[in-house]
């Protein structure tokens, strides 16, 4: 997938809250390419560490790699909403 079709993808998910409304966007692009590249590599580590060491030790990187997929991918940060941080530029919320 080439990195404009990429970035139209991530730039086009959001996520609905409770009232209907699209969430703002609070994560921006390199911050955003950043969690998707060490989400992968949590989830890949999580995998080798289940198939070599011990299946329920990698639980911990699977989670915490799919937790930083997840946001990359909404494009929203849950801690920075609680925090009031933005590094979302205003052309792209």
């Amino acid at each position: 997938m080439s990195h404009s079709l990429m970035r139209d993808f991530l730039h086009s998910l959001y996520s609905l809250d409770r009232e209907g409304s699209v969430m703002k966007k609070n994560i921006g692009a390199a911050d955003r390419m950043i969690r998707l590249g060490i989400g992968t590599l949590l989830v890949a580590v999580s995998i080798y560490v289940a198939w070599q060491i011990n299946p329920w030790l990698g639980l911990i990187p699977l989670i915490i790699g799919a937790f930083l997929v997840y946001e990359a991918a909404l494009g929203w940060c849950a801690l920075y909403a609680l925090l009031g941080k933005n590094t979302c530029p205003i052309s792209e919320r």
